[in-house]
């Protein structure tokens, strides 16, 4: 069994809050008051930070902090594009070798999006619509494929979060 690193718990943790809206699009976040709140070393923190830099979820603001990256319109019409040719091309590729077994997974899987969008569940619906999404990539049998809908779906969430979600 593999115990988790700590950058990974401060990576997990700062990506949390910033899907939960605790970090505004105006917010800089410090890597000293996250490890003073974790109760860590500044160094997991820093990796952590630096990591999601790379994942484009923030950016470095030198001498200051770290910031979420500002999204567009523009940036989620370019993904959902992205995610158009990538999703159609996974389908068309393995359309003849979809077995009735991933038919009945895929049919439980929009069952019970149905259901929780019912009870308007936001985050529910998401979760059962991204399983839909990455179960049709998984039949296509490419793991690169299938970490890029990964990321693309992530990014989508993130980008309708800062567009579309309002606090009340």
């Amino acid at each position: 069994m593999t115990s988790e690193s700590l950058k990974d718990v401060v990576y997990r943790r700062i990506l949390h809050d910033v899907i939960d809206g605790v970090y505004t699009i105006d917010s800089v976040i410090s890597e000293k008051k996250i490890a003073e709140e974790m109760h860590v070393s500044r160094a997991p923190v820093r990796e952590a930070l630096i990591e999601l830099c790379v994942r484009d979820v923030l950016h470095s603001i030198p001498r200051q902090g770290y910031a979420l990256v500002r999204y567009t319109r523009q940036n989620l019409q370019d993904i959902l594009q992205y995610r158009e040719i990538l999703e159609g091309s996974c389908l068309s590729g393995c359309f003849d070798r979809i077995t009735p077994t991933q038919v009945t997974r895929l049919q439980s899987i929009v069952e019970e999006e149905y259901i929780f969008l019912s009870k308007h569940d936001i985050w529910d619906f998401y979760n059962h619509t991204f399983n839909f999404h990455l179960a049709l990539a998984s039949f296509y049998e490419n793991e690169f494929v299938y970490r890029q809908l990964t990321t693309a779906l992530n990014t989508c969430l993130r980008i309708y979060l800062q567009l579309f979600w309002q606090k009340t």
